[in-house]
């Protein structure tokens, strides 16, 4: 009885070793991707704190500004069958759908939205908003 016990015991030993082995390579693997894949600059690493805690703000700002250029974009859609607002499923960009002899339609819709894209817009914050 004793016997079966430690030869248990044993078993249970090596499975967990064998199981903490599979954890320390599997770990090792993905610090690997994230040197290789995901490197973060010192200064990044350094601010991470900072910019954990102004990600509202900035969150905001930014979902502000892309619901104001989508409705730009709705607004905009369809006139006179010059393009149509492909239905988006995240990201930055919107993807138009363009007849193929629409010319410089692009250029105008540019022209007559102004560039509400572009860093420092009139409801963007400034670097400054994120040092506090």
């Amino acid at each position: 009885m004793a016997e079966e016990k430690e030869r248990e015991a044993e078993r249970e030993r090596k499975r967990k070793e064998k199981e903490e082995k599979a954890k320390q390579e599997a770990l090792q693997g993905l610090e690997w991707i994230a040197d290789l894949f995901l490197s973060v600059s010192t200064p990044v690493q350094i601010a991470i704190p900072t910019l954990l805690q102004a990600r509202g703000r900035f969150q905001a700002a930014v979902r502000r500004r892309l619901e104001a250029n989508l409705a730009r974009l709705h607004a905009l859609g369809n006139q006179d069958g010059g393009w149509r607002l492909q239905r988006g499923e995240g990201g930055w960009s919107a993807v138009l759908l363009v007849p193929p002899l629409a010319g410089d339609l692009a250029l105008e819709a540019r022209d007559d939205c102004g560039p509400r894209d572009r860093a420092g817009s009139d409801d963007s914050p400034g670097p400054t908003t994120y040092s506090e």
